[in-house]
């Protein structure tokens, strides 16, 4: 239907979303620590629960969400492929942020997966390196910053909200905002609103950012042929 402008489109309630406190919380805390960086506590929940099938929650979001090869971020380039991008800084950007990883999945396997293993709900030797990969092809091409008032700002994966397409001109954006009644409801959901009037059947679009094109490229697999944002400027989530 066609929808007006600072219309609300969808709500996700927050305790649907995958979150470092999720993390916690099913995996327990001494294998996600408070310092634990947000990216890998939400990487190994994304593992475990894909991992767990049918018996996951995530179940029907897992079964909308796209495979590594499809996003294809720069990052997983076949080395031929990636030489096509010498003189950007996209190339050495991408080598550094796979070599990142490698190390990154290395240390996770042995203080984390092999030390926790009879912790782990499923096998161990299933949390493979290329499902790690997948975990941070979808973290970083899916993943919002919510602004929450309960629990502050907190990296999360919202289903069905990560579906939609960029387009950086578009002011359309994902938050989290109280559910119920004014003053006195605890709980809260992540709220998606209209930037402007969209018709019956156009596609809604929301932006990922202030990205030039070497950014879209190695995070989320795409470029933009007019890009008010272009710059040589990359940016990685990841930190330690």
């Amino acid at each position: 239907e066609s929808l007006s402008e600072g219309e609300l489109m969808m709500t996700i309630p927050l305790d649907l979303c995958l979150t470092k406190a999720v993390s916690r919380e099913l995996l327990g805390g001494n294998i996600i620590t408070e310092d634990m960086d947000e990216y890998i506590a939400i990487a190994l929940l994304l593992m475990s629960e894909k991992l767990k099938g049918s018996k996951s929650l995530w179940k029907p979001y897992f079964d909308v969400l796209p495979d590594a090869a499809e996003v294809y971020p720069s990052y997983i380039w076949r080395e031929e492929e990636l030489d096509l991008l010498k003189g950007s800084p996209v190339y050495a950007a991408s080598q550094s942020l796979r070599s990142k990883l490698e190390r990154e999945f290395s240390e996770v396997k042995v203080n984390i997966l092999d030390r926790y293993a009879a912790q782990l709900p499923v096998s161990v030797d299933k949390y493979s390196k290329e499902l790690f990969l997948w975990a941070f092809v979808m973290l970083f091409s899916r993943a919002a910053r919510l602004s929450s008032k309960l629990s502050g700002e907190e990296l999360a994966l919202v289903p069905y909200a990560d579906l939609m397409n960029h387009n950086p001109y578009s002011r359309t954006y994902i938050d989290a905002q109280r559910s119920g009644m004014p003053l006195i409801s605890r709980n809260e959901e992540v709220a998606v609103y209209s930037d402007r009037p969209y018709k019956k059947f156009e596609q809604v679009f929301i932006s990922y950012g202030e990205k030039g094109n070497a950014d879209l490229l190695l995070l989320y697999g795409f470029a933009l042929e007019r890009n008010p944002f272009n710059s040589v400027d990359i940016s990685v989530g990841l930190s330690k």
